[in-house]
């Protein structure tokens, strides 16, 4: 009989080690992202603080926890001053940027999405480039379908905005 017992509980435990696995929010987290965000960046070292009116964009890709999206950065006159595409993962909870303009990921371990009043809050902290960075963006629109798109978030989201590339011609 304890031959019995011991050979059930050693395949109720195979059962369950196999049925039983942790949940990874990372699809979860990637699909909060996603919308169009604007708000302030303040980066600062011992030497200096810097900040920044920034809007950025983020759309989730049908693939587990990834997406792609766009930044842009404006001057103290509210002129856009550069603009970068980026494609986006959230690994293990940490968001993952990987910028067409930098050699190297921008990694983001602290970040929070939260709802103050009626609007969603994302905030962030990291350090990039031997400074700390905080991130203070408040989400102004939803996902848009336009899956893959590079035109989409100026045309779209910003029906009235002209592009930075139409404005030089």
């Amino acid at each position: 009989m304890k031959k019995i017992f011991n050979f059930v509980f050693v395949g109720i435990v195979a059962v369950l080690c196999l049925t039983l696995t942790s949940c990874n929010n990372d699809d979860y987290d990637a699909r909060a992202l996603a919308g169009y965000w604007e708000g302030e960046i303040t980066s600062s070292s011992w030497r200096s603080g810097t900040f920044n009116y920034v809007d950025f964009y983020f759309e989730k890709d049908p693939s587990y926890g990834k997406g792609h999206g766009w930044e842009r950065d404006y001057s103290a006159s509210g002129y856009i001053v550069a603009e970068s595409y980026f494609e986006y993962e959230v690994i293990n909870g940490s968001l993952r940027l990987l910028y067409d303009d930098l050699p190297y990921p921008v990694w983001i371990d602290r970040w929070n999405i939260y709802s103050r009043g009626n609007r969603d809050v994302l905030e962030a902290t990291f350090r990039y480039n031997g400074k700390t960075v905080s991130w203070y963006l408040e989400r102004i629109n939803y996902w848009r379908s336009t899956y893959y798109s590079k035109d989409f978030p100026f045309t779209e989201v910003n029906s009235g905005e002209i592009k930075s590339e139409e404005k030089s011609k």
